[in-house]
């Protein structure tokens, strides 16, 4: 008698062209079809989708042994041997071969960079560069937990510092033509500059610590040129002693603003602050956000919202349409403390 052999016909399955798969088997629509089995304790082998669902599940492995490799090999091109692939999660962060260092020329930018220290007379002090910078850093590092206070601090701090440079800008051309005019007339003269100028080491480790360097470096310029202005009665004594003062108080006054403002965010009924407070019902969101508005009064709308950037944040957050409706719609004022709720100032 004739044995008759049996073949195992081609289990069916729908196709998409987003598949991830060669044959172009679609995932997503064999679990809709397959949801009773997938959803199943127990699946039942005698149920005649049975044979479709056990393809699915080698299929949803084959899926995830495909992603871990990807992640493993860094997403890194099928060309590319997997010795070289890993690499990515090697190579090492950038560093500088030497220290950055800066030369400054007068005494009143100098001095700008490394402040001084409260005393009898000067009780307060004046706030350094060096410092600064390293204030701007940790309020660079605190953007990195979604803080919208830290970002609107970075923003207002860098237009007053790119404020300040155009002003310093305006007035080395205004300077600068007067030595022109000196010059149509023969007398050529030149920017003085220290017979020993001294080179500051820097060591920011933020792009905010660079900003204020480069602020220090424009002043030094313009000091060295009203001085020059001054020692060759291009201006008298009174207009060079008055521009230099008016315009290093500025840059004192970026400095003096920006530390209380950094101590507030930092205050320690502040911690864990986020843009989801605003939204959440929780009560230390709630505390959260009314000691912030307390402190530093209402966040700017399109900071809020991310509409207005910093030039430099550590905020990574990636919003779907939703998140953003929610930023653009929720409230930002605080919401008024219970009776018993001890007051937070």
């Amino acid at each position: 008698m004739a044995t008759r052999t049996s073949k195992m016909l081609p289990v069916p399955h729908p196709v998409s062209k987003d598949s991830p798969f060669a044959d172009g088997y679609d995932i997503h629509a064999e679990a809709e079809t397959l949801k009773h089995l997938i959803e199943a304790d127990d699946p039942d082998m005698d149920d005649p989708l049975y044979s479709r669902f056990a393809e699915y599940c080698s299929r949803l492995d084959q899926l995830q042994r495909q992603r871990t490799r990807r992640r493993l090999r860094d997403y890194a091109e099928e060309v590319v041997p997997d010795n070289e692939a890993v690499g990515m999660n090697q190579i090492g962060t950038l560093i500088g071969e030497e220290t950055d260092t800066m030369s400054l020329h007068t005494r009143e930018a100098y001095r700008l960079f490394i402040g001084r220290s409260g005393d009898d007379s000067r009780t307060n002090g004046e706030i350094s560069g060096k410092k600064v910078g390293a204030v701007l850093r940790a309020i660079w590092m605190l953007s990195a937990s979604d803080n919208p206070y830290a970002d609107q601090l970075l923003i207002a701090t860098t237009e007053r510092i790119d404020s300040l440079r155009r002003t310093l800008e305006t007035e080395i051309a205004a300077r600068n033509r007067l030595l022109e005019q000196s010059q149509q007339r023969g007398l050529k003269l030149s920017v003085m500059r220290s017979r020993k100028p001294i080179d500051v080491e820097l060591g920011f480790r933020s792009p905010y610590g660079y900003m204020v360097a480069e602020l220090i470096l424009d002043f030094d310029f313009y000091a060295r040129l009203i001085k020059t202005l001054t020692a060759k009665s291009r201006i008298n004594d009174k207009e060079g002693r008055e521009s230099l003062y008016k315009l290093s108080s500025r840059v004192r006054s970026i400095f003096e603003q920006l530390i209380p403002a950094q101590r507030k965010l930092m205050d320690d009924r502040l911690k864990g602050l986020c843009r989801a407070d605003w939204s959440d019902l929780d009560d230390a969101a709630c505390k959260r956000v009314r000691a912030a508005t307390l402190l530093l009064g209402e966040v700017k709308r399109e900071v809020f919202t991310g509409e207005i950037l910093p030039r430099h944040t550590k905020r990574r957050v990636g919003l779907t349409a939703a998140q953003r409706d929610v930023l653009q719609n929720v409230s930002l004022t605080a919401e008024t403390a219970p009776e018993d709720e001890e007051p937070l100032l």
